[in-house]
């Protein structure tokens, strides 16, 4: 047997083994995940509370790879305890609105804003404006409890995410509840608005399966090994990415703190925020809310 046939029938035979092996890990992690879909049910059936759920992925989550966790998470989130999972993980206050606030939406006065409120009074039942002077005073309407919502810019298309105002959401922790998309005096610019609120309410009426869902969120980390498992988590959830931004944090010169936004489909979008909130203890909830097209 000469050199070259031998090195031909040896390669051969190592390509096979390789592709083996690869077939091998392919059905051992179907095999695994399918494990870990029936352990989430076999939890869902003994555990009558998400804390207890909890407590016990506490004990396995070192098994389990981001992929899997996800699994692990989806089918909890399409169990009985849902209803408890969305309480666990209400964007902002669950205080009530008082009486005399109620349906009142804080603005400042332009043609955008003008534009903005016009749409935002199909989303708020007997919506009623309540003109300020500045955004800030805006928000501190909402604050105190003057007004249910308020009007900010939140983005354009030249200047992208405008940190300033996400800082008023900070400063008074409000939340994102509802965007519209204004277009600006030319063919080219556009500004988006948000409607924001104490908190973001459920929506009430039914939603289609194919309506997705965006989602943000602020996480503060020193470096971007975090990056990789969120992504992951994002690709298995079928989440896309819109947009990541970051700042450094005033009172820890080291951290950076970043702003994502995320694009969910309905009946995955549970599971990634309940994912985040479990891996990122830093993470702050900006706001959820229907996307547009």
């Amino acid at each position: 047997m000469g050199f070259a046939e031998s090195f031909e029938k040896r390669e051969d035979i190592l390509i096979q083994n390789l592709g083996e092996f690869a077939k091998k890990q392919n059905l051992a992690k179907q095999q695994k995940e399918l494990t870990v879909l029936e352990l989430a049910r076999l939890y869902c059936e003994h555990y009558k509370s998400i804390d207890g759920i909890l407590d016990a992925l506490k004990e396995i989550g070192s098994e389990l790879s981001v992929s899997e966790l996800i699994v692990f998470l989806s089918e909890i989130c399409h169990s009985e305890l849902a209803e408890n999972i969305k309480a666990m993980l209400f964007i902002g206050s669950t205080d009530p609105t008082t009486a005399g606030a109620h349906s009142k939406i804080s603005y400042s006065r332009n043609k955008y804003n003008d534009a903005a409120f016009e749409h935002f009074s199909s989303f708020v039942a007997n919506a009623k404006p309540d003109y300020a002077s500045s955004f800030a005073e805006c928000c501190e309407s909402v604050y105190d409890g003057r007004c249910e919502f308020c009007i900010l810019p939140i983005m354009n298309s030249s200047d992208g995410r405008l940190m300033s105002f996400y800082s008023l959401l900070d400063r008074y922790e409000l939340k994102i509840c509802e965007t519209v998309d204004i277009d600006g005096d030319d063919t080219t610019s556009s500004f988006r608005h948000a409607l924001v609120g104490r908190g973001c309410r459920e929506q009430r009426n039914r939603i289609s399966k194919t309506q997705r869902w965006v989602f943000e969120f602020s996480i503060i980390e020193e470096n971007t090994d975090f990056l990789a498992p969120l992504f992951e988590a994002a690709s298995k959830s079928e989440a896309r990415l819109i947009c990541v931004d970051s700042t450094p944090v005033e009172y820890a010169p080291d951290m950076q703190k970043f702003f994502f936004s995320f694009s969910l489909p309905t009946q995955n979008a549970l599971a990634f925020r309940l994912f985040v909130a479990l891996k990122h203890q830093t993470h702050t909830p900006i706001g959820i809310y229907k996307e547009t097209n």
